[in-house]
C-alpha cells in the first residue's frame, strides 16, 4: 500500500486526483508548489491515518472541509497561498495532535474560531486573510 506521496514543485495542474481519497493507508501527502485548481474534496476525511498534508502554493478554491477534524492523527495541515474562501471551520480545533496549521494568504473571512485556542501545541498561521479577532466563547 502507498503510505507517502510527495509531488511538490512538479508543475501539476488540474484538480487533485479523486483517487487520492481512497488511499486509506496514506500518512504523508505533499502536493505543494504546483498549479492545482478546483477544491479540496470533502472525502479528505477518508484518510484517517494521515499525519501531514501540504497543499500550499497552488490555485485551490472553495472552502476548507470541516472533515479534516475527522483525521485524528493529523499533525501538519498546510493550505497557505491558495484562493480558499469562506470561514475557518471551528472543527479544526478538534485536531489535538496538530503541530502546524497554516492557512495564511487565502481569502478567509469572519472571526477566528475560539475553538482553535484548544490547539495549545500548534503554530497557527493566519496572516494575509480577512479574518477578525477571535470569536467569543
Amino acid at each position: 500500500s502507498i503510505n507517502e506521496i510527495n509531488v511538490n514543485n512538479n508543475h501539476l495542474d488540474g484538480d487533485i486526483p479523486s483517487e487520492l481519497w481512497s488511499l486509506a493507508q496514506l500518512t504523508h501527502l505533499d502536493f505543494s508548489a504546483n498549479n492545482l485548481t478546483g477544491t479540496i474534496s470533502n472525502k479528505v476525511d477518508s484518510l484517517t491515518v494521515l499525519k501531514t498534508i501540504n497543499l500550499s502554493s497552488n490555485k485551490l478554491a472553495g472552502t476548507v472541509p470541516a472533515g479534516f477534524a475527522n483525521i485524528p492523527y493529523l499533525q501538519v495541515l498546510k493550505v497557505s497561498n491558495n484562493k480558499l474562501t469562506g470561514i475557518i471551520p471551528q472543527q479544526l480545533g478538534e485536531l489535538y495532535q496538530l503541530e502546524v496549521l497554516d492557512l495564511a494568504n487565502n481569502f478567509f473571512i469572519g472571526s477566528i474560531p475560539s475553538d482553535l485556542g484548544a490547539l495549545v501545541n500548534a503554530a497557527i498561521l493566519l496572516q494575509g486573510n480577512n479574518v477578525e479577532k477571535v470569536a467569543p466563547l
